[in-house]
């Protein structure tokens, strides 16, 4: 074998990385738009968040790990030494590089734009003893995003991502009621789902809260006529161009 492809081969077996040695983390949810909801007079606001997801059967270490928004900078953002339970979450505010937050609250030095990318990056040791950056996990963000929204995954650790409310440190679906159209109960899953309808006849729309939740009332957007008031769990709504609903459901604190 020729000398220069002898040295080529011992640096490739230098840098391995064994990979049981990298946990799978994920990041399951970016909120890049500071969205608000308003809602019966109700308004939340939500600063800039990662939350990392650990779908593995044990607690993960987050010492040696490090969030960015610059694919040349991965280590921007060091995460605090704790630990992520097994099926648990975690949130990481992004507040720029002057930004502050209570203390004892997760941050890092920079800000979330739209059409970045946001990855997680941790430290990892090759067979030799070299210690060099290892992604673990990257997200694209939409070019364009719904204000009130956040970029996640449609479920905890899956692989599709869609447009969805906020939940931070909590699943993606929990919360999630029944919409009912007519006698149909589609299979939502944070999904949009269409169909065609003769507008000189109206749809009505059920909303059923899951235990330990409660309805709050619709969102709609478009061009349509609704009978009854936004805060009624049943309205019928006469389509009339595209249009946009959402059922809005919030946790109970009893």
């Amino acid at each position: 074998m020729p000398f220069w492809m002898d040295r080529f081969f011992f640096w490739k077996h230098r840098q391995e990385i064994h990979p049981r040695e990298i946990p799978a983390l994920v990041i399951n949810e970016v909120c890049p738009v500071n969205p608000g909801t308003a809602l019966d007079e109700k308004t939340t606001t939500y600063e800039d968040y990662i939350e990392l997801y650990n779908p593995t059967d044990s607690a993960v270490s987050l010492k040696d790990f490090y969030l960015s928004d610059d694919t040349k900078k991965p280590l921007a953002g060091p995460l605090p030494d704790v630990e992520i339970t097994a099926g648990g979450y975690y949130c990481v505010y992004a507040v720029g590089k002057d930004g502050s937050m209570p203390e004892g609250v997760p941050s890092v030095p920079f800000a979330l734009t739209s059409g970045e990318t946001v990855t997680l990056t941790t430290l990892a040791m090759s067979e030799s003893g070299v210690t060099r950056p290892v992604t673990v996990d990257t997200v694209t963000l939409p070019s364009q995003q719904t204000a009130d929204t956040v970029y996640a995954r449609m479920e905890d650790g899956a692989d599709t991502f869609s447009e969805m409310r906020p939940s931070p440190g909590s699943s993606n679906q929990e919360g999630e009621g029944t919409v009912t159209l007519n006698s149909i109960s589609p299979n939502l899953s944070g999904q949009n789902w269409s169909g065609r309808y003769y507008t000189d006849y109206p749809v009505t729309l059920t909303a059923e809260a899951p235990e330990g939740y409660s309805f709050v009332g619709w969102e709609i957007e478009g061009g349509e006529t609704v009978s009854g008031s936004a805060s009624d769990a049943q309205i019928q709504v006469r389509l009339e161009t595209d249009t946009e609903i959402r059922a809005v459901f919030e946790e109970n604190n009893d």
